[in-house]
């Protein structure tokens, strides 16, 4: 149901998965190419590049190659900068954009440890007062948080014996991390779930679930998570 909404994460994991697959089949090239794609959909697609490059420098591929593959996955972000340049004259307008619905990067899991103090204490959070659909719509976003923190430390616990795994955990962890730190006057993760509850999840999923049961009973438990969610942002949280 998130996928099909109009936003970009769908996207970006879609090309996520692909650059993971091709960089531990050694197609070096088409990895950098998705990851540049990616850098262009969202902003955190450059922690593809980042880890394209720490990959580069694990497997011992030659400098000259890490920097020019680096420098490739990076064509993304230099080209929708250069269109923010050219349409409003501000190459980083993107960050402007955040800081007109006051998101700030802040210190990691600070937005989720305030939050949480918050509600614990029955105080106003980033200038909103704790309603009843607030609550219940922070709460989801915490939730998200920590259940990405959880997946992405078994990810990276496989990783440790599963080379083909490395990649994924690691940019899950640096997703999670991004996300994390970033928050509604820093003291907020509100949208978190947004961009969380289809990534990491799904990436444990994709890598422990094969049974055809389990999909069918993964997408029937998506829909009915997801469902109550969507009301919870749209009725709990914009109304009131």
């Amino acid at each position: 149901m998130f996928l099909l909404g109009g936003y970009s994460e769908a996207t970006f994991l879609a090309i996520a998965g692909w650059f993971c697959v091709a960089l531990v089949c050694g197609r070096l090239l088409p990895a950098a190419l998705l990851a540049a794609a990616a850098s262009g959909t969202r902003p955190e697609g450059v922690l593809l590049g980042a880890v394209l490059v720490g990959w580069l420098l694990w497997e011992r591929r030659g400098i000259v190659r890490t920097v020019v593959l680096g420098a490739v996955s990076a064509v993304g972000l230099a080209a929708f900068s250069a269109f923010c340049w050219a349409r409003y004259g501000d190459a980083f307008a993107y960050f402007g954009a955040q800081a007109s619905w006051h998101r700030t990067h802040t210190v990691p899991f600070r937005p989720v440890v305030a939050s949480l103090r918050a509600i614990v204490l029955d105080q106003p959070l980033g200038g909103v007062e704790l309603t009843t659909g607030a609550t219940a719509t922070f709460l989801v976003d915490d939730l998200a948080v920590l259940a990405a923190l959880v997946s992405a430390a078994f990810l990276l616990r496989w990783a440790v014996v599963r080379r083909d795994l490395r990649p994924l955990a690691a940019l899950s962890a640096l997703y999670v991390l991004v996300v994390a730190s970033n928050g509604v006057a820093g003291v907020s993760p509100e949208a978190a779930v947004r961009v969380l509850m289809c990534a990491v999840p799904l990436f444990v999923v994709v890598e422990r679930l094969r049974s055809e049961h389990a999909w069918t009973a993964v997408v029937a438990g998506s829909v009915a998570i997801a469902v109550p969610c969507q009301l919870l942002y749209n009725l709990g949280y914009w109304f009131t």
